[in-house]
């Protein structure tokens, strides 16, 4: 099990990840909370029922209807700040 300040850490960490995508999410969550990816990863589906990656295309989501809902950026500047390849593929996550 990891220690509880790791696992205070994991929502901002992951959300940060989302919201400002800084390299691969294995890379970045291993940076950022220490242990192996493989580890964390397992010990986050077991704690919280859903997998690392499914909460930062959910919380990625969360923030891109944000944005389209408070006119803030249009489509190809959200597909391009949260690094999607195409407006398209932003589009398939809905």
């Amino acid at each position: 099990m990891l220690p509880l300040d790791h696992q205070e850490k994991w929502p901002t960490t992951l959300k940060r990840q989302a919201t400002n995508p800084q390299s691969k999410n294995s890379y970045y969550i291993s940076e950022k909370l220490q242990p192996d990816y493989t580890c964390l990863a397992h010990i986050f589906s077991q704690t919280t029922g859903t997998i690392v990656e499914y909460f930062i295309i959910n919380h990625k989501i969360e923030k891109v209807k944000e944005l389209l809902l408070y006119d803030e950026l249009n489509l190809p500047e959200i597909s391009y700040k949260f690094t999607y390849s195409s407006v398209a593929h932003l589009s398939s996550q809905f």
